[in-house]
This record gives structure tokens, sequence and C-alpha cells, in this order.
């Protein structure tokens, strides 16, 4: 542009805050993205954790004959955890603690022996695995009450002496076996 004497050569405020705004909606796309993919991927290193974990203890009670119930039991089995995979713990009981991924089993002579993981990705997702071997879909309505109350529902025991739970991030803390 000429403006008398003097040609000014650059850029006019608009075109300066298109090329901004182009910049700023390509870096919200890129975000929500990432996040998509963050999210999926979580999602699939806790699926991958519960589904190899279950399949140490079918393959150990192949030969027991039972499930571990207690945390010595369980500690001794190999599992393994994608920690930074697991987030939004679940449950607090109004202690300040957090609580995610849990064990449960039927106790020493219950028939059928039976067990299940329940864990939450990143992500918000909860997933549980049982015996059977198949991931499922965890409904967070469920995750309350404490393992006293979630054991019982997903082994579909009775509540009282059926059933245990060990959770392996207790009180903000992984278990230091895992």
């Amino acid at each position: 542009m000429r403006y008398g004497r003097y040609q000014y050569t650059g850029f006019t405020l608009v075109e300066l805050l298109i090329v901004i705004v182009v910049i700023a909606i390509l870096a919200a796309i890129t975000i929500v993205a990432y996040a998509g993919i963050t999210g999926r991927a979580n999602d699939d290193a806790v699926k991958s954790d519960l589904h190899n974990d279950s399949s140490l203890l079918i393959s150990n009670e192949l030969t027991t004959g039972s499930y571990p119930n207690t945390e010595t039991a369980l500690s001794a089995q190999g599992l393994r955890v994608t920690e930074n995979a697991y987030g939004n713990p679940l449950v607090d009981g109004g202690t300040g603690y957090l609580y995610n991924l849990l064990y449960c089993s039927t106790v020493d002579g219950y028939q059928p022996s039976e067990f299940a993981f329940i864990g939450s990705s990143q992500s918000g997702n909860v997933y549980s695995v049982a015996n059977d071997g198949n991931i499922n879909s965890f409904p967070k309505s469920s995750w309350t009450g404490g393992w006293g109350t979630i054991c019982p529902a997903i082994l579909g025991v009775s509540a009282g002496n059926s059933a245990t739970g060990i959770w392996l991030y207790e009180n903000s803390i992984w278990k230091n076996w895992l």
C-alpha cells in the first residue's frame, strides 16, 4: 500500500487476527484429538492389565484348585499394572484416602471359587474382569460402600463371610509388590 510518499509493507491488523484465530482453532482440534487418543490408550492399558492378571490367576487355579484370597497369596502371583494408566480413584469412604483397583475373591472353602478385578482408567471408565476372563464395563454407580459391598455383588455371592477384597491401590499408594 502506498500512503503519500511512503510504501508500507506488512500485514494489517485484520489479517493478523485471522491467522491467530485459524491457529487457535487448529490447536483446539489437536488438543481434543490428543485427549481422546490418550484416554483410549489408558483404557487399553487397564484392560490389558486386567486380562493378563486374570490369566495368571486362572492358570494358578488349574494347579491349586482355588484363587488367592489373602494379600500374601495374591502378592506371590506376579501381578503387574501400568500404574500411570489408572486414575480417577472412585472410593473415598470419608477417610480422605483414595482407592482404585480392587481384587475380590471368595473365601477358602466357598464353592465355586471365584475372583474379580475392578479398576478405573485415567479416562474415568471403569472395567472389571472375573474368572470367565471377559473384560466388562463396570457401572460407576456400583462402586460404593467399600469392598464389603462391591465384592459380594460382583461375585454374585451373599454379603457377609463369603467374599473378601484387597485394594491394590489403597490410601493413595500402590502395593509395593506390584
